[in-house]
């Protein structure tokens, strides 16, 4: 068994937004919040976390904020490669949303399986698929911060539904000197509970990193696409302003300053 937890006090531009924060509620940016407080046991090729914890799926920029931290119960099973040279794992997670004064709270249903041929020496394949569903039965605690660019009704409530199904695929390659190495990435997803066809997003990216993680740098630059209600914008990306209805050029550069710190211009 093992505990844990972070404290951030968030800034006043930051708080309007909260994909940091699986729950709709606002945060006040006069106090500080848990960024992380959690508990989780292995039992074996099991893990089990309660509590507010990173995200335990692979993940890209088009889904899910890169700094989201679930509020949930989720569990977790990996697999070893036992000299197949594979690994997999499936992972699942339940979430309350928003709690209903009256009726049906909103909560968050996902589960992600994944496998992986490693990416030694240099060379790797890495394939996931999840399905998230989202109940959206009590909306008390959402603002202006939390629909951001998601289709709604004439009474403020969204369109439709959220039920998505994200797949991605990284193939690890190894460079032409044996210190670098490169990845490229595509990703598709649909709301299939959407309401208009404004429901499919996609990302291709390309990467060049150093393979000296310790003191390493990473060179991304990709496309990026997403229809209005293709994901759930509250817990898209919040570190610009566009959550959905976009199509993005983007290129970023990362460069580990100690092995707890990254300088990322992008």
């Amino acid at each position: 068994m093992a505990a844990g937890g972070t404290i951030l006090t968030p800034l006043p531009a930051h708080a309007a937004t909260h994909a940091d924060d699986t729950r709709i509620a606002a945060l006040d940016a006069r106090k500080a919040s848990r960024h992380r407080a959690y508990v989780q046991g292995k039992f074996g090729a099991l893990t089990l976390s309660g509590g507010k914890f990173a995200l335990p799926f692979h993940r890209t920029d088009l889904v899910w904020d890169g700094d989201f931290n679930t509020q949930s119960a989720a569990a977790v099973i990996d697999l070893p490669r036992n000299g197949t040279g594979l690994s997999s794992r499936l992972a699942a997670l339940y979430a309350v949303l928003d709690e209903a004064p009256a009726g049906k709270d909103s909560d968050l249903f996902g589960v992600q399986t994944s496998l992986s041929t490693g990416k030694h020496p240099g060379r790797g394949l890495d394939l996931s698929g999840s399905y998230l569903n989202y109940h959206l039965n009590s909306l008390a605690g959402a603002d202006a911060g939390n629909f951001r660019s998601n289709l709604r009704r004439a009474d403020g409530s969204y369109l439709l539904n959220f039920e998505l199904i994200d797949c991605i695929a990284t193939l690890h390659l190894a460079g032409v000197d044996k210190r670098w190495a490169v990845s490229l990435t595509a990703e598709a997803v649909r709301n299939f509970g959407a309401a208009t066809h404004a429901d499919t997003g996609l990302l291709a990216s390309v990467a060049v990193y150093t393979t000296n993680y310790t003191h390493g740098t990473r060179v991304r630059s990709g496309y990026l696409q997403a229809k209005a209600d293709a994901v759930f914008a509250a817990f898209s990306r919040d570190n610009i302003g566009l959550a959905t209805n976009y199509r993005l050029h983007q290129f970023a550069v990362d460069h580990a300053l100690t092995p707890s710190s990254t300088l990322n211009p992008t």
